[in-house]
């Protein structure tokens, strides 16, 4: 029987640096300021939030004027973090939605995803550190109740994805049998 201790200490700087990197942007500060969007740690990784109403018509992909202008500021900040992948998730609220493009929130929450990523990638985000994900109603930020709550759940969600090559060596770990 082999037991193991963990020890919280401070992670390595190259962990945070993406972070710092983040937060030092006086661009991502401006746009935070204004409403524009919101970052915070989900699931254990720091997302960027913007809301349906900034990107979005209701019930529509096609960004709005202003959603592009806010992908235009964030392309460069997102481009500037070296060795960093980010995931970019649709997410819809759990009303359902049945026109002939969007058959359900599946549709919906995938084409608005791919939408901000193509445009996330015209705008400097190496295609090949950027991709896309659909979670339709799966992951409610707040409750479906209300109409604030629905609001909230339509949402583009940017995820700074963990650099998996930063962990520590575990292979001394496996079984040995």
């Amino acid at each position: 029987v082999r037991f193991f201790f963990l020890m919280t200490r401070r992670p390595p700087r190259s962990t945070l640096f993406p972070y710092t990197t983040l937060f030092r942007s006086k661009q991502l500060k401006s746009m935070i300021d204004s409403g524009k969007l919101t970052v915070r740690i989900v699931r254990n990784k720091m997302v960027i939030e913007l809301p349906e109403a900034v990107l979005f018509p209701s019930g529509s992909a096609k960004l709005k004027k202003e959603g592009i202008r806010v992908l235009a500021e964030l392309g460069p900040v997102l481009a500037s973090i070296q060795g960093r992948e980010f995931q970019v998730g649709g997410h819809t609220d759990n009303k359902p939605i049945k026109t002939k493009r969007f058959p359900s929130n599946w549709e919906l929450s995938g084409a608005r995803a791919i939408d901000v990523t193509e445009l996330l990638i015209e705008y400097g985000v190496p295609g090949n550190r950027i991709s896309a994900a659909a979670y339709a109603d799966t992951q409610p930020s707040e409750t479906n109740e209300t109409k604030e709550g629905r609001a909230k759940n339509r949402r583009i969600e940017i995820a700074l994805q963990p650099n998996l090559d930063e962990l520590p060596d575990l292979s001394s770990f496996d079984d040995e049998d």
